[in-house]
C-alpha cells in the first residue's frame, strides 16, 4: 500500500510517495515500519529513518501474559486484541520472563496492570471508631461487630481477640494493618468484609481473585495459619446478615444465603509477611446479590497473647491477582464515610457547636452536611456530654438524609442557647453499613 505525505517546502508545497515495509510475527501479528528513501514529485529524495510504528496481535482468545515478552518477537507499543473477551492491551515492557501489558479498553489490567480494589480499607488505615478495641472498650471486641473502618469482627464468642490498628507491624509500603491479639484461648476469629451490591455486580457471574499479606507475632504461637472465602449472597440485595458463620470449625459453614465460591485452603505463616493469593474464583451462585471476603484463623488451640497480622486485602476483577496499590487516603476516606462517619471535635476549644436566641420551651436546629453522601438513610447518634447553656443536650431529629441532618436542641428559658462540642469524646455519627 501507498501513502502520499504532502509537505510544505518554503513557499511550495511537495507531494511524498511513501511505501511501508510489512513485517511478521512468530504469532501471525503483524509490524508496521517506515523504512525506505522517499521519492517526490520534484526529483528530490527523502529519507525517513527506520521506525516501528505498532505490532497488531489480532485473533487473540485470551490476555496476554509475563512470557509474551520480546524472545517471542514482541515490542513495546505493540498492541494485542483478546477477540473471545472484548478486551485490547498495550505493551509496556517486553522484558524476557517480565512482559508488563496494560488493558486499554477500560478498567481491566493484562500481565503487569493492576486491577482496582473492590474492598474498602483493606489496608486499615481509617479507624473512626477507635484504633483499639477490648471487651472494656465501646464499641466492644464482641462477635459480629464493626470495628477497624468496613470490617467486621466475626469471633466464636465475645473477647475472643482484642483489635488493635497496628503502626509498627506493616509490610513494606504500609502504614497499618490490623492485629488481632487472642484474649480467649481455643477459640476462633475472624474478619469480613461485605461489598455493597452495586460493587458487586463487577464480578458476579465472572471470576475474581484475592489476596492478602499476613504473618503471626512470635514464632511459638499456636496461632499460626489462616483461610480465606469468598462467600455470595443469594437473597434481597444489601439486606444481609452479617454473622455469616453457622457453626465454626476448621471449614465453617455458614448461615443462610451465604455460599462459598472456593474451597479454602490453610495458609501457614511465618513471623514475615508474606503475600497468600487465591486466584480465579467463579462468583457464580444463582442469583447472587452481595459478596463477602472472609479471612479467618483455622485453628482451635490459640493460646492468651498470640496474636496475628493482616494488611492489603485486595478483592478484584480478572482470574489473576494483581499489586494492591493503595490509593490516596483523600479517595480511601470518602468510600469509607458512605458506610460510617463519625464527626469528632478536634479537642478543647469547640470546633462543633451552635449559638442562638430563642423563645422558652421553643425548639431549635442546626443543619449540617455530612462529609460524604451515604450509602442509606443512615442511624445517627450524638456521643458524648456537649457543653450546653440554656438547652438540654442535643439530639438529632429524626430521620436524617443521606446528606445533611437536623441538630436539635430547646430553649429552656427565653435567651441565649448554646451547644458546644468541646472534648473529644463529643462527637456526631451515621451509620449506614450493610
Amino acid at each position: 500500500m501507498n501513502f502520499v505525505l504532502v509537505m510544505k517546502f518554503g513557499n511550495y508545497l511537495e507531494e511524498i510517495n511513501m511505501s511501508p515495509k510489512i513485517s511478521s510475527y512468530p504469532d501471525g501479528g503483524k509490524k508496521s515500519i517506515l523504512d525506505f528513501v522517499i521519492s517526490a514529485r520534484s526529483g528530490k529524495n527523502y529519507k525517513l529513518a527506520g521506525t516501528v510504528i505498532t505490532g497488531q496481535h489480532v485473533n487473540k482468545t485470551n490476555a496476554p501474559t509475563i512470557n509474551d515478552d520480546s524472545s517471542a518477537g514482541f515490542g513495546v507499543s505493540d498492541l494485542w486484541t483478546d477477540e473471545t473477551n472484548d478486551k485490547a492491551y498495550i505493551a509496556l515492557d517486553v522484558t524476557v520472563g517480565a512482559a508488563a501489558w496494560t488493558e486499554v479498553t477500560g478498567g481491566g489490567a493484562g500481565g503487569g496492570g493492576v486491577n482496582p480494589n473492590l474492598l474498602i480499607n483493606g489496608d486499615f488505615r481509617i479507624a473512626q471508631r477507635g484504633t483499639n478495641f477490648t471487651s472494656a472498650t465501646t464499641p466492644a471486641n464482641s462477635d459480629d461487630t464493626y470495628l477497624l473502618d468496613r470490617f467486621i469482627l466475626l469471633s466464636d464468642g465475645n473477647d475472643i481477640v482484642d483489635v488493635t490498628q497496628e503502626t509498627t507491624v506493616v509490610p513494606t509500603g504500609s502504614h497499618n494493618s490490623i492485629k488481632l491479639e487472642v484474649e480467649t484461648a481455643n477459640k476462633q476469629f475472624g474478619i469480613l468484609q461485605i461489598i455493597e451490591g452495586k460493587d458487586a455486580a463487577a464480578i458476579i457471574g465472572g471470576v475474581a481473585s484475592l489476596s492478602f499479606d499476613a504473618r503471626m507475632a512470635a514464632a511459638d504461637d499456636n496461632t499460626h495459619s489462616l483461610k480465606a472465602i469468598v462467600l455470595a449472597w443469594d437473597s434481597t440485595e444489601d439486606v444481609v446478615t452479617s454473622d455469616v458463620v453457622n457453626v465454626w470449625g476448621a471449614t465453617p459453614t455458614y448461615v443462610a444465603n451465604w455460599t462459598g465460591e472456593n474451597t479454602p485452603a490453610s495458609n501457614t505463616l511465618t513471623t514475615s509477611w508474606q503475600t497468600f493469593t487465591i486466584e480465579n474464583i467463579s462468583i457464580d451462585t444463582a442469583g447472587a446479590k452481595n459478596v463477602a471476603v472472609f479471612i479467618f484463623c483455622d485453628q482451635t488451640d490459640g493460646a492468651i497473647d498470640d496474636a496475628i497480622y493482616i494488611s492489603k486485602i485486595k478483592l478484584e476483577k480478572g482470574a489473576s491477582a494483581t499489586d494492591c496499590e493503595t490509593r490516596p487516603i483523600a479517595q480511601e476516606e470518602p468510600l469509607a464515610q458512605r458506610f460510617y462517619e463519625k464527626m469528632v471535635n478536634n479537642g478543647t476549644g469547640g470546633s462543633m457547636g451552635a449559638s442562638m436566641y430563642q423563645l422558652a420551651s421553643v425548639a431549635f436546629f442546626v443543619t449540617t452536611a455530612w462529609a460524604t453522601t451515604k450509602r442509606v438513610h443512615p442511624t445517627a447518634a450524638v456521643h458524648g456530654t456537649w457543653t450546653v447553656v440554656n438547652t438540654p443536650q442535643p439530639i438529632i431529629r429524626a430521620s436524617p438524609s443521606r446528606n445533611v441532618f437536623l441538630l436539635e436542641g430547646a430553649a429552656i428559658a427565653t435567651g441565649t442557647c448554646v451547644i458546644l462540642a468541646n472534648s473529644s469524646d463529643d462527637a456526631i455519627s451515621g451509620d449506614a453499613e450493610l
